[in-house]
């Protein structure tokens, strides 16, 4: 029993002394509030009197404002606050219509149209031989040539020549559609005359003539389309030139062989056809000449011999 009454007082003195010590502390933060509000009205009366306006008396807390969550009826809406804010809603328009806006044209520029003219045959196309063929060709060439006429240098008589046949090959460089070429070309015919005086049997005459030639040639070059160009070419170079003469009068012969070399030109027409990215076949015409050959006993004049060319290219 005892026990029990210290134990009960012990905690009647506890919670006396919590309630006292909370009721001290509720008071003394109302003091402080209090005294704060005192001393900002004193600050306010001495202002007051500094700036002669009316002093503030008591400072009221401001009310609370309460937010209101329900869904607002449109339909309660006064029509003055739909007025305003139509006149706003208007304004901010009318402001908007105000802005310039994007200038218009008046005149339509009619738009370009471009055509893709690829692949098709025109007379020059856009890339150049060079690009097409590459920039180095090598040309060998069988050459066919026509039959020509050999005259003799002061004798009133001609040697009928019959086909000729003969090599070319040539070494060149393209820049774009030009071409430098180095020509080396050799021929070979035989000429013979049964009757160099009409009416009178027993004379006769036989021979064959060769060449060999190199030219420095400078060309141009047409495309035609992507496989097939043409081409034309003027050359100036040195010729060797060497006559066989043999005549039989009565049953006996004489055999003239002279030589001799001058300087020559060339005129060379061809076209070229590429079957692959290396190799191309070629026909061509060349126009050379052939310079006079003089000897001790008989001379011939100079004369132009029709060559035909039938080759490959080899394009680096």
């Amino acid at each position: 029993m005892k026990y029990k009454k210290v134990i009960s007082l012990l905690l009647l003195f506890k919670l006396s002394y919590i309630s006292a010590f909370a009721q001290s502390g509720t008071a003394d933060r109302d003091e402080y509030f209090r005294r704060m509000e005192f001393r900002a009205i004193e600050l306010s009366r001495k202002m007051a009197e500094l700036t002669g306006s009316e002093p503030v008396s008591i400072i009221k807390p401001r009310a609370e404002e309460s937010i209101d969550l329900l869904p607002v009826d449109k339909n309660a809406i006064s029509p003055a606050e739909n007025s305003v804010k139509s006149s706003a809603g208007n304004s901010v328009q009318d402001s908007y219509d105000a802005l310039p806006g994007p200038e218009e044209s008046n005149q339509t520029t009619p738009a370009k149209q471009y055509e893709d003219k690829v692949g098709e045959g025109t007379l020059f196309s856009q890339s150049t031989t060079e690009e097409l063929k590459g920039t180095y060709y090598l040309r060998p060439s069988f050459v066919f040539q026509a039959p020509f006429d050999s005259v003799v240098k002061g004798v009133n008589y001609s040697l009928p020549g019959k086909p000729g046949q003969g090599i070319g090959v040539v070494v060149g460089r393209r820049i774009e559609n030009w071409t430098l070429s180095a020509r080396f070309g050799h021929t070979h015919q035989e000429f013979s005359n049964s009757e160099i005086v009409p009416g009178i049997k027993g004379i006769s005459v036989a021979g064959d003539v060769e060449t060999t030639s190199l030219t420095a040639n400078v060309g141009v070059t047409v495309p035609l389309n992507q496989k097939l160009s043409f081409e034309a070419s003027f050359g100036l170079g040195y010729t060797s030139v060497n006559h066989s003469h043999e005549m039989v009068i009565a049953g006996s012969n004489s055999l003239d062989v002279l030589s001799d070399s001058g300087f020559s030109y060339e005129l060379s027409l061809l076209l070229d056809y590429s079957f692959s990215e290396r190799l191309s076949a070629f026909l061509g015409y060349r126009l050379t000449e052939i310079p006079e050959n003089n000897g001790s006993n008989i001379a011939f004049d100079s004369v132009n011999a029709h060559l035909f060319e039938l080759g490959l290219g080899m394009n680096f």
